[in-house]
């Protein structure tokens, strides 16, 4: 008999996720549906055009098939996710200001590209659910938790956390989610209050959290 592989989330064998599933999703799911809107294949502008990126701000840089785009902390932070479209192809990332940690992902399931959004936090990690089958996942690996498809994962796609300025200078084709999404956006500090001083030592420092990106630099509120 194969082994069988523990669940990285809740200790408990993959035989055994399932019944554990009503109770997951009972004190879980949906916790956080609606608060965070997902960055849906967001309209892009070339790298020349994001003036309101400063050199020093953090970008998640993306390749796939030769394109490029990078995505801002100061947006990803507000919409966790963003479904999108990179060289033609789906491209979903993900991204938790808490523990520093953007995943880039390929979104199909069975020939299927899935959307998602975040749901809920369970264990420090933010949990993310599709919209066709309702099925919640860890926004850190890509795996299944609960719903139709537990115990399927989404396979880890390459994503790399930068300065926008080396970005840009690696990559001067590449482009950015436009900033007028109609939400506000604000520069924050990675990491948060209440971590370990170790911790928080390995994370790239930003502007302080709470100040906003001034004049132009700021998309309309909501």
């Amino acid at each position: 008999m194969p082994p069988v592989r523990s669940d990285g989330l809740t200790g408990a064998p993959v035989s055994e996720r399932t019944a554990q599933a009503s109770s997951f999703d009972a004190g879980l799911v949906n916790a956080a549906a609606g608060t965070f809107p997902p960055l849906d294949f967001p309209i892009v502008v070339s790298g020349a055009e994001a003036t309101w990126l400063l050199d020093e701000d953090i970008v998640l840089g993306a390749v796939q098939n030769g394109e490029a785009r990078a995505y801002p902390l100061c947006m990803m932070t507000l919409h966790h996710v963003s479904n999108d479209r990179l060289g033609g192809e789906p491209y979903l990332v993900t991204f938790w200001i808490v523990c520093s940690s953007g995943v880039g992902f390929d979104p199909g399931i069975n020939g299927q590209a899935l959307k998602f959004q975040a749901s809920g936090i369970y264990n420090g990690v933010f949990l993310m659910i599709d919209d066709v089958t309702g099925t919640v996942w860890s926004h850190l690996d890509g795996a299944a938790v609960a719903g139709e498809l537990l115990g399927t994962q989404l396979e880890i796609r390459a994503l790399q956390t930068t300065t926008w300025g080396s970005w840009l200078e690696e990559h001067p084709e590449t482009t950015v989610p436009a900033v007028d999404t109609g939400y506000s956006y604000f520069r924050a500090t990675v990491g948060r209050g209440g971590l370990s001083r170790t911790f928080l030592e390995t994370l790239p420092a930003l502007v302080e959290r709470g100040q906003g990106l001034a004049g132009d630099r700021r998309a309309g509120g909501r």
